[in-house]
């Protein structure tokens, strides 16, 4: 028994294979373009952060009368000193590191500073070897830290 079965002419054949691969191509256009939507979203928010410190957030140590307002006090063992906030941006606290020849101490000021706000912050240290480098890390907008206003002192006088 001959059956009448005819195949598909090549032309039929060529129109196909031409419409699955820009279907293909569609697919993975459209997947590439979420990904890197995606990708561009979460690097422009990180830019934006770094931007922002980079340029408005600023801290510093108060000087009064030609004096720092930065110093240890042995006898209560305290590190006393005085912040300003610049005058761009406000921060909500400041991670200080408290580095000395063989430990670090972390501690966090959770405190809003606004803008060219003043604050006497008090922390305590009783580690007996001297302060070797004291870091001031200012914190906005929640959780982001900014490592581009962060201040060093690697001079801490005594208390008068």
């Amino acid at each position: 028994m001959i059956l009448n079965k005819r195949a598909i002419s090549p032309f039929i054949a060529m129109v196909l294979l031409i419409a699955f691969a820009v279907l293909i191509s569609v697919m993975v256009t459209t997947w590439g373009k979420q990904l890197i939507m995606t990708q561009a979203e979460k690097i422009g928010n990180d830019t934006i952060i770094e931007i922002v410190c980079g340029l408005d957030v600023s801290i510093n140590v108060v000087e009064i009368m030609g004096v720092r307002q930065l110093c240890y006090d042995a006898e209560d063992q305290e590190l006393k000193l005085t912040i300003e906030n610049g005058p761009n941006k406000e921060i909500t606290g400041i991670q200080i590191a408290i580095i000395s020849e063989d430990s670090i101490i972390n501690s966090f000021v959770d405190e809003e500073f606004q803008r060219m706000d003043l604050k006497k912050i008090i922390i305590d240290y009783t580690d007996s070897l001297p302060i070797q480098e004291l870091a001031l890390i200012p914190q906005i907008e929640g959780f982001q830290f900014c490592l581009e206003a962060q201040i060093t002192e690697e001079i801490i006088p005594t208390c008068d």
